[in-house]
């Protein structure tokens, strides 16, 4: 039996040493939730999730063939038809063999318009979606079909294209065999699947389909209302927990969940002009923003808005003024049973939101300064923190309001700011790049703000954020940023033991981050980049070196001559000695590329070919350290490698801080 050409790492979910020297760890909770799993697999167990509530249009099994025997589709469809979701599921169904990705057009650092080939693996399964792209995205990526094509058909690739709907007819007419439109799947059949896949619900309980139902769906809302819908009829089940019902339940949790669909919006409109006290209609945003928060709080906060858009006091002595439960009362919210203010009606809260930051563009400032100050009151639970913030987060994407939220994100990450400011900078980051609508912009802040020397807290959140967020989408993007951030932090950041952890979690992930330190290390020879490149090939945190693949290898040749000839060999003896070692206790085709990659680095270096070979005096079966000294001495008498470039060091004072 053949054994498989990778040399393995073990895996570790805690601190690493990146690099030689000693290390102090400062354990601080994180920003973000960790993942169960790598990004990778988060990435598959969404599709997973998203097959599992995913109702099939008619003739999408010819969409798959297409996918499988030309390894391109295209799709097309109306907005709301889930052409998007069709392109996931169809790319989930393939065989798993490369990495499911998405692809974006523009490259960062090119400053073009364009697909990013390099960006194709072998295997790949990779969606494209244009269905937001406007007239000049679409020509600029419509001129690069064939390209694009060719390399699939190249790398044994498979992609999936969602093309933008107004434009859709002008795909070439090369590529109309390989396109499909998609049509809008039963939407009574989307609502029950979701209701059995996330709520257990089994159809004795929905069938017949209410009236009410039935209404909503003759309108024909978009695949993803579906979802939300299912969400709210869900959300209106465990609200009813333990209450009398008379007739259907079901048909009651359906009249409160498409209401909250359709009627709440003008029934808000309607309601607030009948509030006239200002310091009412400021416990009514109040109990909007911090919905499902202590009473106690929200009392306070109202009080603290009123005051800040200069609501007159309240004249009454105390004893004559209404409680706090009457006032709840009169904008339709009270306490639930464990002291947490909620409005009566089903997503009324969010009508009243959108009501207030619509109608009235002139609060939108003042209320972005209130929520940044009772952000910091410690009677402001976690819960009530994060409401808080994803409410006025959503708020400002819904505006597409892109300043402010850069605006709370620079505030929330300032010197000095607390750790929950920045848990909430990076919750905010993560809602907004989790959005389909809105993820382009914040990709290119987060690049923006990655290539700048910025605040502690705002590198950590940025960190935290493409390990964890954008990796799952995005996994070279993801890396681009977390290699910025990593050559703008100190020594020993952060930013580096996370972009470690990323790229040995992942193999193709690694191979990238060689390929790019190669292009760089050898002509800009960054003290950084330097101790990124030895605290990647140091053990501890990782999966595999793919050191057998002939580019792979090319590129950690690269990269070991750049340490040799510009880093100490106080720096780098000991990850020769652990790679020698390594090389040692590999199959032979591994053990036979790690020397090559050493050994040709270290060509023109007697001290690093010095080094080797007396790591290697007494390791292996009998005989390897004498066969590792043939190799030196096979590459002495060759021709020499790049490392000479002495013209190339670094200088003096940054080449001992390497």
């Amino acid at each position: 039996m053949s054994e498989t050409p990778l040399t393995h790492l073990s895996y570790a979910s805690g601190p690493v040493n990146a690099g030689p020297g000693d290390q102090h760890n400062h354990f601080a909770p994180p920003l973000l939730p960790a993942p169960a799993a790598t990004p990778r697999m988060v990435a598959e167990d969404q599709l997973r999730h998203l097959h599992a509530t995913f109702v099939r249009p008619a003739g999408i099994n010819t969409a798959y063939d297409i996918l499988v025997e030309h390894r391109t589709v295209f799709l097309d469809g109306a907005p709301g038809s889930g052409r998007s979701s069709a392109a996931r599921v169809l790319l989930h169904e393939l065989p798993h063999q490369g990495t499911y990705h998405e692809l974006t057009p523009g490259e960062e650092e090119s400053g073009t318009v364009r697909i990013p080939l390099h960006l194709i693996g072998v295997n790949d399964r990779m969606l494209l979606d244009l269905s937001a792209a406007d007239a000049e995205l679409w020509g600029a990526v419509r001129a690069q079909f064939s390209e694009i094509r060719n390399e699939v058909m190249d790398r044994h690739a498979h992609l999936a294209v969602v093309l933008p709907h107004p434009y859709a007819a002008q795909l070439d007419p090369e590529f109309l065999r390989y396109r499909w439109d998609v049509e809008r799947p039963d939407a009574r059949a989307v609502v029950h699947r979701h209701l059995r896949v996330r709520g257990g619900m089994g159809s004795e309980l929905y069938s017949p389909t209410p009236a009410v139902l039935l209404d909503y769906l003759s309108t024909r809302p978009a695949v993803r209302d579906l979802a939300r819908l299912a969400d709210l009829i869900l959300r209106a089940r465990v609200a009813a927990e333990g209450s009398p019902v008379s007739g259907r339940p079901f048909t009651l949790w359906c009249e409160q969940a498409t209401g909250a669909m359709t009627d709440r919006a003008n029934e808000v409109a309607a309601f607030v002009p009948g509030l006239a006290e200002s310091a009412r209609r400021a416990l009514l945003l109040t109990s909007a923003m911090l919905h499902g928060v202590r009473v106690d709080t929200v009392h306070r906060a109202a009080a603290d808005l009123a005051s800040l858009v200069r609501s007159p006091a309240e004249e009454r002595p105390l004893l004559e003024r209404e409680g706090l439960t009457e006032r709840l009362s009169s904008v339709r919210a009270a306490p639930d049973s464990t002291g947490r203010v909620r409005f009566t009606e089903l997503g009324f809260d969010r009508a009243v939101r959108e009501h207030f930051w619509f109608d009235m563009p002139d609060l939108r400032a003042p209320l972005t300064t209130w929520v940044k100050r009772i952000l910091l009151w410690p009677a402001l639970d976690s819960t009530g923190r994060e409401t808080l913030v994803r409410n006025v987060t959503e708020l400002c994407l819904a505006t597409k309001d892109y300043q402010t939220v850069q605006a709370l994100v620079s505030a929330w990450t300032r010197e000095n700011a607390q750790r929950f400011e920045l848990r909430s900078a990076a919750q905010t980051l993560k809602t907004c790049l989790s959005s389909e609508e809105h993820a382009g912009h914040f990709r290119a802040y987060v690049y923006a703000q990655s290539r700048r020397d910025v605040t502690a807290g705002l590198r950590e959140t940025l960190t935290e954020v493409c390990e964890k967020v954008l990796s799952v989408t995005h996994p070279d993007a993801a890396l681009v940023r977390l290699h910025w951030l990593t050559r703008h932090e100190p020594s020993l950041g952060s930013a580096r033991t996370a972009l470690v952890r990323y790229a040995r979690s992942d193999p193709p992930v690694l191979s990238r981050l060689v390929r790019r330190l190669a292009d760089d290390m050898p002509t800009r020879p960054r003290a950084t980049d330097i101790r990124l490149f030895l605290a990647l090939v140091e053990p501890g945190a990782g999966s595999a070196l793919p050191v057998v693949d002939a580019a792979v290898r090319r590129g950690l040749t690269e990269c070991w001559g750049a340490v040799f000839l510009h880093g100490g060999a106080d720096r780098w003896g000991p990850a020769v000695d652990t790679w020698v070692e390594t090389a040692s206790d590999s199959p032979t085709a591994v053990s036979g590329a790690l020397l090559d990659v050493l050994i040709g680095a270290a060509a023109s270096h007697y001290t690093a070919l010095s080094r080797i070979y007396d790591a290697a005096r007494g390791l292996g079966p009998p005989g390897w350290s004498t066969g590792v000294l043939h190799r030196i001495t096979a590459a002495q008498r060759g021709p020499r490698t790049g490392n000479e470039r002495a013209s190339q060091q670094l200088p003096v004072s940054e080449r001992t801080n390497v």
